[in-house]
């Protein structure tokens, strides 16, 4: 079972499985300034509330997922939404037919840069990657990388280094790591401890990189993806 199907993040107010909920994808389409109408690829997009919500805003959204068993929850609680099982390295979708992917607390748990390299595919030329996910505040030391959930939070450092090396041209970063930790307080306050959102030890390790949470935007250059770094 992924990480994304454990029942304590299902179980969350409007299946919003990521810190910030709403709130902070309003704050990514403010940023973003899309055309109404515009189509958004949700990324991980788990039971699809996110998807429902930008479709009530007036986004043509679509929804992908590695999990059929969150696309099927998803299809039942949110009938009127497009929600397809695909993974992120491998989207179903031509080049060019995007004018946005949103990617919330999902590019962090994916298989890196073949992701982005993915989403670079699909964008239109100026498309834009609206991002908000965990990164390390400090770096890692190497003994600490050998756990799995410390290896997902990169520093900025290196994402903006992905980011550019994936054939995107960043366009701005807002911490926000305080909806972290108000997120983390939540998770700890009802169910004991982090450990119930993934590794057994992620309260001990993650500690070592000052765990935070950002907002990216970054858009499509019109250049090829390097795909050799």
């Amino acid at each position: 079972m992924g990480v994304y199907e454990n029942q304590a993040w299902i179980g969350l107010p409007g299946h919003a499985m990521r810190p910030g909920g709403l709130a902070l994808t309003e704050r990514l389409l403010e940023l973003a300034q899309l055309q109404q109408g515009a189509g958004i690829l949700v990324l991980g997009c788990g039971m699809g509330g996110t998807v429902a919500h930008l479709d009530a805003l007036g986004y043509q959204a679509l929804g992908v997922d590695c999990s059929p068993d969150l696309i099927r929850c998803g299809q039942a609680e949110y009938p009127q939404s497009r929600l397809m099982v695909a993974r992120g390295e491998n989207l179903p979708f031509a080049e060019g037919s995007w004018e946005a992917v949103l990617a919330e607390c999902s590019l962090s748990v994916m298989e890196q840069p073949d992701v982005l390299l993915a989403c670079a595919h699909v964008l239109k030329p100026g498309g834009k990657l609206l991002i908000s996910d965990v990164y390390a505040r400090q770096e890692a030391s190497e003994s600490a990388l050998s756990a799995v959930e410390v290896r997902r939070f990169l520093t900025r450092a290196k994402w903006e280094e992905l980011l550019d090396r994936c054939g995107f041209r960043r366009l701005l970063w807002e911490d926000h790591t305080a909806v972290w930790k108000e997120f983390a307080a939540q998770v700890i306050w009802e169910y004991g401890s982090l450990s119930v959102l993934g590794d057994c030890r992620l309260g001990q390790d993650i500690a070592l990189v000052k765990p935070g949470y950002f907002l990216a935007l970054a858009d499509k250059e019109r250049k090829e993806c390097d795909h050799n770094g």
